[in-house]
This record gives C-alpha cells, structure tokens and sequence, in this order.
C-alpha cells in the first residue's frame, strides 16, 4: 500500500496523521484498527516524506494547496503524494488562481479523484 493510499484510509477512518517534531503520530477519537496501524508502521518512512514534502511549503503556498484539493475534490496529501503537485509547483503556481491548475491536472492522464 503506498503512502497516500495510507493517508487516504486513515483520513476515511477518521484519522490524521501527522508530524511533531519530525515523528509520526496520529490524532483521532478513537482507537484506529490495528491493521491500519501496521500499514501505517510499515510505511512509516513514506508517509513522512510525504507529509514533511508538504509542510515544507510557505503559508500561501499552502492556502493555494488547499483552494485546489477542494476544486478537486481531494485533499492536498493526495495532489502531494500521488505527484500531482510537488513542492516546486507550490512555489511556482501559488501566485495564479488554483482553477487553472485544477483544469490542467484534470487532463492527466493517471487523474482519478478519491471516492
């Protein structure tokens, strides 16, 4: 299971995984299934790449990130993960409206939004 097949299923369970200090951990109002933490723990690595690749990024950047998960219709950890925007695209493209990338990456052909 890759990492943001990983952020996603927490994210459905409930779950937010996130980094303090560097470490991984999660927050939830309950205990998440053990099989989810394995995975979790497996790709411990991975998702906090993903999720440090992410937090690297200025405040506008991130508004940016978010205005464009939300046209469409995912979260910014799954643009991140599935390298549909990296970190040099949020430097570069935060400053033009989030619908124009929204349109472009529409056209790629690996696009699939998350059900």
């Amino acid at each position: 299971m890759s990492a943001a097949q990983l952020l996603e299923l927490a994210q459905a369970e409930g779950i937010q995984l996130v980094l303090e200090d560097g470490r991984l951990t999660w927050e939830a109002d309950h205990e998440p299934p053990g099989e989810l933490l394995q995975e979790i723990r497996t790709h411990r690595l991975e998702i906090i790449k993903a999720l440090h690749e992410a937090s690297d990024s200025p405040p506008q950047a991130m508004e940016w990130l978010e205005k464009l998960a939300g046209l469409l219709g995912c979260s910014p950890d799954y643009l991140l993960v599935h390298g549909f925007v990296d970190r040099h695209d949020l430097a570069e493209q935060c400053h033009i409206h989030p619908r124009f990338a929204a349109r472009l990456i529409r056209t790629h052909p690996d696009w699939r939004p998350p059900h």
